[in-house]
């Protein structure tokens, strides 16, 4: 996450292993469409968290990203667990081959221009899990870490700017050949349970982490919501 690069990676690793909520509730859901054996792209997969997660489960698993400390550190991890992933510093322009599915990240930009480039790697009926991030989600979350050295004006005037449009997304990927199968929002309802959950019971954890699976498709959750993980089959 882009609001992650004023930390070290060993600090962005620790990050997310304090979010299970987050990472195990995107994890789950994606992983239904995930395949051992299956080629994988991370697409702007930081210092690898999905990446490893992803290769434990038995896919050919190649990262990228074009933070050079990001990728450095994804090794690293990558070697000290005897984990095997390629890392690619770069993006999807730097990656050769297809795959069976892309996890990609958007934040602002054309977000056509990057379906295009991820519909040339997907292999037929290939899957795509689309992380969509509000743009102003980056400088939300950079005020909530240092409010002190962020100029103000900064602070969107358009409120709606902090929520994904989900109708406008799903539009953009229907224009470009993807079908939406299924969304969700991995930040949703349960993310303030991350730290009761690092130190409950498995049985509890489990309970909670059905949950949060079931109620990230709320639509109700969707709507108010700075991140939206779009499930989308390649056409045809």
């Amino acid at each position: 996450m882009r609001y992650f690069e004023h930390l070290t990676p060993a600090n962005r690793w620790d990050v997310c292993a304090d979010l299970p909520v987050e990472f195990l509730t995107a994890a789950r859901i994606i992983s239904e469409y995930v395949a051992e054996g299956d080629k994988l792209l991370d697409l702007g997969g930081d210092v690898g968290r999905f990446a490893m997660y992803f290769s434990d489960m038995g896919c050919n698993v190649t990262l990228a990203d074009g933070s050079v400390s990001a990728t450095e550190f994804a090794k690293f991890k990558a070697s000290s667990t005897s984990t095997k992933i390629s890392v690619i510093t770069g993006d999807i322009r730097d990656v050769d081959g297809s795959f069976n599915t892309v996890i990609a990240r958007f934040y602002d930009g054309d977000l056509s221009s990057l379906l295009i480039s991820i519909r040339e790697k997907l292999e037929s009926d290939g899957t795509l899990a689309l992380w969509a991030m509000a743009p102003a989600y980056d400088m939300q979350k950079l005020l909530d870490v240092c409010p002190k050295d962020l100029p103000t004006e900064l602070i969107p005037s358009d409120t709606s700017a902090l929520f994904v449009d989900s109708k406008a997304v799903t539009d953009i990927l229907t224009e470009n050949g993807f079908a939406v199968m299924r969304k969700f929002s991995p930040f949703g309802a349960l993310a303030h349970a991350d730290r009761a959950l690092i130190n409950c019971s498995d049985d509890a954890f489990v309970k909670l982490m059905d949950l949060s699976t079931a109620a990230c498709e709320s639509p109700q959750i969707i709507q108010a919501s700075s991140c939206v993980v779009f499930i989308c089959r390649k056409q045809n």
